[in-house]
């Protein structure tokens, strides 16, 4: 089951982003719920979601408790939304799951309770359900019912907020899928253009939108070499965004001396825990921690979606050890800690003191003869006092 800690995180992060937050996208962000899976429902192709939640409809309903929980906390109000099918299916109302309290989950959005107060005084009743028409035809991505829409919104009210951005995602819908030699040209309109009125017209829902635009514009930089001073003109970069977790891994694995390369090392620890391979995930996250301390530090502060993880970082940096616990030892304090989870884990040739303090914590761990076992202490010992006093204090205890 999902830790909700880290549901918090990403709802937090849309709240942040957009003024709202979905408990559909969340399940999208964290992968409980596959893209593919998901546009194939938004294509009529599946009755439902439940067949294709990966925990199940049980942990979305044990999920459900505990967002609503955490949105009367902040006193964010729920908004049912209605959603609609794409393509063949465009105009069709979907429905989520065969249980009626988690469909009606699926189809809420929450935002804040002085949000919904300002949009009410700022719209009278038939500008709001035109607006609101207006933001479901978009999100079905059907061009001909968004353009009536904000005909009929623009008849009302010419002067609403949301005619200009609406005119740029209908221009986004009507677009060529890009072409290498214009692929720069595109991501530029897309990050923005068309992110920021998604964003402004759709909230949460920017990110399903935007999908496959993303998802288009990486196969169009497909071959672009990569340019550590300009790192998101990469293919790797559009199929993050578009949550293509095997083409981010491959094109980032694709490139020599990856590993030297901070942005997609990354990108692609992250692909790999999205794609359920913790323990590639992991070797990429400490390959950060020994070569670019800095940049694990700025990731692991900030979203990050292994919460287990950032809640070991947080201990180590509470841990009263002398010398702290950096970035650059951090896969040594996993190895006291954890070793169980980390003993798989090879530092690739990396020959600082940081990654020889984790070799000897592993080859502790896994037990060897007496004088290997000494050896790996006087190591140890030399290398960080604090570490070594915790562990004779386990070894002890």
């Amino acid at each position: 089951m999902m830790p909700f800690a880290e549901a918090q995180t990403v709802l937090q992060q849309q709240l942040a982003e957009h003024g709202s937050c979905s408990p559909l996208e969340l399940l999208l962000e964290t992968s409980r719920l596959d893209y593919d899976d998901y546009h194939a429902w938004r294509r009529g192709e599946r009755e439902t979601l439940d067949d294709t939640l990966v925990e199940g409809p049980g942990s979305a309903h044990a999920l459900m408790g505990h967002v609503e929980d955490w949105a009367r906390m902040l006193n964010l109000e729920p908004q049912a939304i209605t959603l609609y099918g794409i393509e063949n299916h465009a105009g069709t109302e979907l429905r989520a799951s065969k249980d009626p309290r988690l469909d009606d989950f699926l189809h809420t959005e929450f935002l804040p309770a002085a949000s919904r107060a300002q949009l009410d005084l700022f719209l009278d009743t038939e500008g709001l359900a035109a607006a609101n028409d207006l933001a479901a035809a978009l999100a079905s991505r059907d061009v001909r019912a968004a353009e009536a829409r904000l005909a009929r919104l623009v008849e009302i009210n010419p002067h609403h907020l949301a005619v200009a951005d609406a005119n740029t995602l209908i221009e986004a819908l009507q677009a060529a899928p890009p072409c290498a030699h214009d692929a720069t040209k595109r991501l530029a309109e897309l990050e923005g253009r068309w992110l920021p009125a998604a964003s402004a017209v759709l909230h949460a829902g920017a990110r399903d939108f935007l999908t496959p635009m993303w998802r288009e514009l990486g196969a169009a930089l497909e071959g672009k070499p990569f340019d550590e001073k300009q790192p998101h003109r990469h293919a790797a970069w559009a199929y993050f965004n578009g949550l293509d977790w095997l083409n981010v891994q491959r094109s980032a694995c694709g490139i020599a001396q990856s590993q030297r390369q901070p942005q997609l090392l990354g990108w692609l620890a992250e692909a790999q825990w999205r794609l359920r391979d913790r323990n590639a995930a992991l070797a990429s996250w400490f390959a950060l921690c020994w070569h670019e301390p800095d940049y694990f530090t700025e990731l692991i502060e900030g979203r990050f979606p292994d919460a287990a993880l950032k809640s070991s970082w947080r201990t180590a940096m509470d841990a009263d050890v002398d010398p702290p616990i950096t970035a650059r030892w951090f896969p040594a304090w996993m190895a006291l800690q954890a070793p169980d989870t980390v003993r798989a884990i090879k530092t690739s040739g990396v020959k600082s003191d940081q990654a020889r303090a984790f070799s000897a914590l592993i080859a502790l761990a896994t037990g060897g003869n007496d004088r290997q076992d000494m050896d790996n202490r006087r190591t140890l010992q030399s290398l960080h006092p604090g570490l070594f006093n915790l562990y004779l204090d386990a070894v002890e205890a």
